[in-house]
């Protein structure tokens, strides 16, 4: 669940305007409990290819985000699906998987 809420979070992320940049830096944060959580991505411009299962293989370690590696910087120590995450700052690396039907 609230590994969802994360991987909202990073599509949530609105862009800076009129920027010319093609993949500008986004960061968003926000509170799970007593933990200030910081986002900081690359919106990456697609440009009309197929990205899942075509530029980004399914089963693949995919590094998120455009130009650098999506980074995820939490304030304090949190439970995730039952297993502790201690602050700091750490990479987001996702593996796609190819949904069913």
């Amino acid at each position: 669940k609230i590994i969802r809420t994360i991987i909202l979070l990073l599509f949530a992320i609105s862009s800076y305007g009129q920027n010319p940049i093609e993949s500008p830096r986004a960061i968003t944060s926000g509170k799970l409990g007593n933990a200030t959580i910081t986002i900081d991505y690359g919106q990456p411009a697609v440009k009309g290819r197929k990205i899942w299962g075509a530029l980004v293989p399914y089963g693949a370690i995919w590094r998120t985000g455009a130009n650098e590696t999506t980074s995820i910087e939490l304030s304090s120590d949190v439970t995730i699906e039952g297993k502790k995450l201690s602050k700091g700052k750490y990479a987001l690396l996702p593996s796609p998987m190819r949904k069913n039907g």
